[in-house]
């Protein structure tokens, strides 16, 4: 799932909280797989809940896709607004946008939980709000931008458009266009993932590192799991929060392989020509991202493939990392710095870039958490609670719009 030099957790950062494999059978009222970022809030909204939990990964909290996790936390899914409704209504569109705008407040309220609770007084998930900077990548696309602008508008997201002028006066780069927005955030997806699985676990979470699942079959009103040491764990529910590694446990062919490249730069002691800090992005298919660390780094990424072969993607890291600087040296001029850390991450994506979440025929007491897409964090989070309220009885009419036979999934 990951090449290169992750960036997370940090050069020479330790934590000596460590969970031990099962070693027995065992049941619960939930029990979650994957321990990423997706399974650890569904499991800490759980235990919320009063249930008996369990969270199983057959690594470690956080090590997988988590750690490649560029954390530019966005409202917006990667189909505009105006496009979603011509795909799926206004109305369902609007509620899509929605529920990632409230998301986004949901994952401030979990990171700031997380740090009063290790006791440290400061931001050890490293959350902060940010502005948001969608660029046109090219003059064509200026009509789609003016649109997009005018279905936020509509629908009440305040944005503002700027003009080529405008955009220069503020900063060190030029673009035909650019939309900005206030409701965008970043974190350390490493630390507050660790942290939400430690503070949970003071609250009764049962996690098991080092536990593979090798096999899952219903069983009466329950799911029975056999981990490769041949235990068993039965649960009334059981969460996939597997992400890539789902396709294992399913038939389906769930959604398009890809492949991103990232690097992160040396601390830099001023950054002329970005006074706001917002987190940009483009209208291109295949987009270039960016943000600054808490620690004045400046993480790029972007010229993503739709490959996920291990041996060709780590083999043009180093053009992509080479790349990925030129394109920061050319937007700021003025920076002068060397790369840090490359990586390059798989993900996955749909048709319409909305996440999966609910439940297949083919996998009875079986719950799916797939946030797939450009915005996994904020997909995380609408899937958590969506899981959270169906198995607390509470289903809620929105899940409709995540479900697996949802016509612009196909």
């Amino acid at each position: 799932l990951v090449g290169g030099d992750a960036p997370w957790p940090d050069p020479g950062e330790t934590d000596a909280v460590s969970y031990a494999p099962l070693d027995g059978d065992a049941s619960c009222d939930v029990v979650v797989l994957g321990a990423g970022i997706t399974g650890a809030i569904c499991a800490a909204l759980l235990v919320d809940e009063g249930l008996d939990v369990m969270l199983l990964d057959k690594h470690t909290v956080a090590s997988g896709s988590t750690s490649a996790n560029t954390a530019l936390l966005l409202f917006e899914p990667d189909q505009p607004l105006h496009r979603l409704s011509e795909m799926l209504g206004t109305q369902d569109a609007d509620t899509v946008y929605r529920l990632c705008h409230e998301a986004l407040d949901d994952v401030a309220r979990l990171a700031r939980r997380v740090d009063e609770w290790d006791g440290s007084g400061g931001n050890g998930t490293r959350f902060a709000w940010r502005p948001s900077l969608i660029l046109a990548s090219k003059s064509g696309d200026i009509g789609s931008l003016y649109r997009e602008f005018e279905a936020r508008l509509r629908h009440g997201y305040p944005t503002a458009l700027l003009k080529r002028e405008e955009l220069e006066s503020r900063y060190s780069f030029s673009a035909p266009a650019a939309l900005w927005s206030r409701h965008a955030a970043q974190m350390d997806p490493y630390r507050f993932t660790r942290g939400l699985v430690a503070e949970a676990a003071g609250r009764g979470l049962r996690v098991h590192e080092r536990t593979a699942v090798v096999d899952y079959e219903p069983e009466h009103e329950r799911a029975v799991l056999t981990t490769e040491c041949g235990h068993h764990v039965r649960a009334r529910h059981l969460i996939f929060a597997t992400g890539y590694e789902t396709e294992r446990y399913t038939s389906r062919k769930l959604a398009q392989d890809n492949t991103t490249f990232a690097i992160l730069t040396d601390p830099l002691e001023e950054i002329a020509g970005w006074p706001d800090r917002a987190l940009i992005w483009e209208t291109a298919e295949s987009y270039i991202y960016l943000r600054v660390t808490d620690d004045s780094r400046v993480l790029i990424g972007g010229l993503d493939e739709k490959t996920v072969d291990a041996g060709r993607r780590d083999a043009i890291l180093p053009g992509k990392s080479e790349q990925l600087l030129t394109r920061l040296r050319t937007m700021f001029p003025d920076i002068d710095t060397r790369v840090a850390r490359a990586w390059t991450g798989t993900f996955l994506t749909t048709h319409d870039s909305l996440p999966y979440i609910g439940q297949l025929p083919e996998a009875p007491h079986a719950w799916f958490a797939l946030a797939y897409g450009g915005n996994g964090t904020t997909f995380a989070m609408i899937a958590a609670t969506m899981l959270r309220d169906a198995i607390s009885g509470r289903p809620r009419a929105e899940a409709e719009l995540f479900r697996f036979d949802r016509p612009t999934a196909r």
